[in-house]
């Protein structure tokens, strides 16, 4: 069932929270991205503020890793559902002793 109070909520603070600034650059892709914790610093003040504390959970899926959102707030819950992630990409850089292992680029 939908809380109605719940959605209102999170509304109110979608409308609240700003873009978040790509503060990263990733040297491989020469991109710039958003870190997790420039994602975080943008979304929980405007959420607590009303009233949504928000969990991230992690689940091992078929050898996989999931990553589950859940809202929490005004007698509701909310999730995203379970994102797979592949467990190859949750590492940035090999550390030395993997170098001859890795499947990541060399810097050398």
């Amino acid at each position: 069932m939908i809380n109605e109070a719940l959605i209102t909520a999170l509304l109110k603070a979608q409308q609240e929270i700003s873009h978040v600034v790509q503060d990263a650059k990733n040297p491989f892709f020469k991109s710039k991205y958003a870190t997790l914790k420039n994602v975080i610093d943008t979304v929980r003040q405007p959420l607590n503020e009303n009233g949504i504390y928000f969990q991230q959970k992690a689940h091992l899926i078929e050898g996989m890793v999931g990553v589950e959102t859940v809202f929490y707030g005004h007698g509701g819950e909310l999730s995203t559902g379970i994102v797979p992630v592949n467990p190859c990409l949750l590492y940035t850089s090999p550390s030395p002793r993997d170098r001859q292992k890795s499947r990541m680029p060399s810097s050398a």
